[in-house]
């Protein structure tokens, strides 16, 4: 299979002066938007032929499958109409040579997510657009050219997905009627410069892109939005393996201990040693486990035994900060007076990182304020999220259900392998989905929709 197109080639047969020409006009305003409108143009609906729609859902399943014919008049019609004759529009921001910006190294493997996507998109039956290393201002203006320049009409939804640094911040300019700081989150251009999460969803909402009302707008962002680690929690299982009761006729065979006494159940779990009453209750429980019989959340990835090692998506030096001044002002604020304490949390309580309208979904690969982990062959969320586009569940499971498969995926069999950095070593990751669906997605594949090569 071919590599996606890059949209900064000229494909044209046109002489050499008039390419240079080109891309000269591409690091223009006017040039940059004329090149966009020209694009996302050729993809539009209107342009050609359009059959009706009885013959892009001619393979359609005639009677969703429901196990309760009761539970049918309950749910019937709660998905959204994905009859148009489009799919729709798919944009992807491929943030990874950052060698303009001091503050940011750069995001080697992305570009293997950024290939994974544009061809689970294309399999979707997405018009997909892809973009390599744009500047903050090229970013916001392929956003805008998205919203103008594409017939979202004659389309199911859109889906938008950003691979970049990411951060966060506290707006001195918006408080809530508490008076508590907004949390903001941030995605950043090759240049340096950020877009904030809040204004890339609202460019697609129902005032600024009518064409999309009652329709699905996606966002899938691979971005860090803090410095924060999350260490995991171990969890034990336990499975006690009851003895049948078989007789042997010598004492020393299985089933019975040397001593001609009865063996006893054991478990295959991890031993814990939990703290004493009379203990420091700010010690905490010592976990130890076997890493080859631990039945915990803490699995190794498949390639663990590879000597490959994780990164963020953050700025330089950010996994390097002291936490001596957090301990410090962690003491200090202990012997404060209580009142005092308590209030000087609430004004610090994070609000929402994104406003969400009707019809909007946007999965992060991180919570708020923790790191987002890549590796050189791709992210842990994007290359999750691409295996559930590329099995087809989605034709019959609601895109909901599949991506809370894709959080509980990246949660279990993923941590961060770094042994040189015991800071970074052995971290967790798990997406998050913040959703104003108001009914489900199915992706059923159309009639003239040709599916291309799987991946391998």
């Amino acid at each position: 299979m071919g590599d996606p197109p890059s949209l900064s080639n000229d494909k044209s047969n046109s002489k050499m002066d008039e390419k240079n020409n080109e891309q000269e006009n591409l690091d223009t305003l006017d040039g940059f938007r004329k090149f966009l409108k020209k694009s996302f143009e050729i993809l539009s609906c209107t342009r050609g032929e359009v059959n009706s729609v009885g013959d892009y859902t001619e393979n359609r399943p005639k009677e969703k499958p429901t196990p309760d014919p009761k539970a049918m008049s309950y749910f019937e019609g709660d998905d959204y109409n994905f009859d148009h004759p489009k799919r729709g529009l798919a944009v992807i921001i491929n943030n990874e040579d950052f060698s303009r910006s001091r503050e940011f190294g750069d995001r080697p493997g992305s570009s293997f997510d950024a290939s994974s996507l544009y061809h689970s998109f294309k399999a979707m039956g997405f018009d997909v657009q892809l973009f390599h290393d744009l500047a903050a201002w090229k970013m916001v203006e392929v956003l805008k050219a998205a919203v103008k320049d594409y017939d979202h009409s004659q389309a199911d939804c859109f889906a938008c997905s950003v691979l970049t640094h990411g951060d966060q911040t506290w707006s001195d300019k918006e408080w809530d009627r508490m008076g508590t700081n907004v949390r903001l989150d941030l995605l950043f251009g090759t240049d340096g410069k950020a877009l904030a999460t809040k204004a890339l969803v609202e460019m697609f909402n129902d005032e600024h892109c009518p064409a999309l009302k009652n329709k699905p707008r996606l966002f899938f962002l691979q971005a860090c939005r803090g410095d924060k680690y999350d260490d995991g929690q171990a969890i034990l299982v336990t499975k006690p393996t009851p003895t049948p009761t078989y007789r042997y006729k010598n004492s020393g065979d299985r089933g019975d201990s040397k001593d001609g006494t009865d063996a006893k159940d054991e478990t295959d779990s991890a031993s814990i040693t939990t703290p004493s009453p009379k203990s420091s209750p700010t010690t905490p429980p010592t976990v130890e486990f076997d890493r080859q019989m631990s039945l915990s959340s803490s699995v190794d990835p498949p390639e663990y035994n590879q000597p490959e090692e994780d990164t963020t998506d953050a700025a330089k030096g950010d996994p390097e900060k002291d936490d001596d001044d957090d301990g410090e002002a962690a003491e200090e604020e202990g012997q404060a007076d209580k009142t005092d304490a308590l209030w000087h949390k609430v004004t610090e309580v994070p609000v929402t990182p994104a406003p969400l309208y009707q019809d909007c979904l946007i999965m992060y690969a991180t919570p708020p304020g923790h790191f987002a982990w890549r590796r050189k062959t791709g992210a842990w969320f994007i290359q999750c999220l691409c295996k559930l586009f590329d099995s087809n569940v989605l034709e019959h499971v609601s895109l909901i259900r599949g991506l809370s498969y894709v959080c509980g995926k990246v949660a279990r069999e993923y941590q961060s392998e770094n042994p040189n950095n015991p800071k970074m070593h052995h971290k967790k990751e798990v997406p998050v989905v913040e959703s104003m669906l108001i009914k489900d997605v199915f992706m059923r594949k159309k009639a003239a929709m040709v599916n291309p090569h799987a991946r391998k």
